[in-house]
């Protein structure tokens, strides 16, 4: 642009600033000002911000848009910024250049916009029925899956009647041939019933996981709180397990307590949890003992199960806790399913507890279960 043209935009001599045109009061002049620096720093703001979006955004793909609309707004904040310039500096000439760019930029971008509109408008549409399609799948696989629990919670409900009338009537009937109460047995047909009873009751117990495993699931699972007697659970569990220690030739210690710790729980959990541990430990065991300790932890118990078993490797124990997972021993997989471990985890947690592990393999392992404890709950 030539030294005249500039000279000409800028050019103030043939006319007078607007605080000399007429008779205006300083209040009225002061708000044309104020309020045309606030709309100008306004229409600044707007296209700075519209860059700055859509940068963010690009799925639309009409960036030119985005520009073009920012420039409109920007040329309309000029003008404002004139309109108080020229109450001091009357530069009629630069403010109609600017007010012709603004004409020029505000016919395209309608122009743009109307040729623009129906394409965007689908675009939109699209989005909002793509978006409603989602929802309604989303929402059918929710009803399939609420479906699909039912009918599983069914055939688990079938299979629990089912499965569990007979097999308690053959350990039930097993057990009454054992103590030969309808006559005497040889060794043979001794060791068979045994076989029958053990078999039996190891198929109970798998039934009685996967049901417990399924109810946690699903969170249907009920617990019922109440005052429990710690050493007295211990007591039944070592009940329970010493004619299998017994069987092995394993010394079962318990390191009782000097008071009674009474926790706030559910006994039939609890008791599940101490059982399923101190089962596992009897099965990786085949010589020494089992010791079962209860220590403080400040606000916390812990009922450990100890046992010179044959110990985990250190790339089982990722694999510990998790569903349907047996370590191996020698290269072959021990008896169970893979179920005790996971389901006493996941009683634990309902349990706001926990169970933890320390082993060194090939001398043993220790499993502690640790529940919440309130000092005051002991009693000598």
């Amino acid at each position: 642009m030539s030294n005249s043209a500039l000279e000409f935009l800028f050019d103030t001599s043939q006319y007078p600033a607007r605080w000399e045109c007429g008779h205006w009061l300083p209040a009225i002049g002061w708000t044309h000002i104020t309020s045309d620096i606030i709309i100008f720093l306004a229409y600044t703001g707007i296209p700075i911000s519209l860059i700055y979006y859509q940068n963010k955004i690009n799925a639309l793909n009409i960036n030119y848009i985005f520009i073009l609309f920012a420039s409109f707004i920007f040329f309309c904040g000029a003008t404002h910024l004139i309109e108080v310039i020229i109450f001091w500096y009357p530069i009629y000439n630069f403010a109609g250049l600017i007010k012709s760019l603004t004409a020029m930029v505000s016919l395209t971008t309608l122009l743009v916009i109307t040729l623009k509109l129906p394409s965007t408008l689908k675009f939109i549409k699209e989005k909002i029925e793509a978006k409603k399609i989602k929802q309604e799948l989303d929402a059918l696989k929710a009803n399939e899956a609420q479906k699909a629990n039912s009918a599983k919670d069914k055939f688990l409900a079938t299979m629990s009647h089912e499965l569990r009338t007979p097999l308690n009537a053959i350990i039930g009937y097993t057990g009454i041939l054992l103590m030969r109460l309808p006559g005497s047995l040889n060794p043979e047909q001794e060791k068979q019933l045994k076989i029958i009873q053990n078999s039996s009751k190891h198929l109970l117990s798998l039934i009685n996981d996967i049901l417990d495993l399924s109810k946690i699931e699903s969170g249907k699972i009920e617990l019922h709180l109440e005052s429990v007697n710690c050493h007295q659970v211990i007591q039944e569990v070592i009940n329970t397990v010493m004619p299998s220690c017994n069987a092995k030739g394993l010394m079962l210690n318990y390191i009782a307590p000097n008071a009674n710790i009474y926790l706030k729980t559910d006994p039939r959990t609890f008791t599940q949890i101490i059982l399923n541990l101190t089962n596992n430990a009897v099965k990786f065991t085949e010589k020494g003992s089992i010791n079962i300790e209860i220590s403080y932890l400040q606000d916390e118990v812990a009922i450990k199960i100890t046992d010179t078993g044959i110990g985990i490797k250190t790339e089982d124990k990722a694999k510990l806790f998790q569903v349907f997972q047996q370590i191996s021993l020698s290269g072959k997989l021990v008896e169970g399913t893979g179920l005790g471990l996971h389901l006493s985890q996941k009683l634990a947690h309902l349990l706001n507890g926990r169970i933890e592990v320390e082993s060194i393999f090939g001398q043993g392992s220790c499993f502690s279960l640790i529940l919440p404890y309130k000092q005051d709950a002991v009693y000598g």
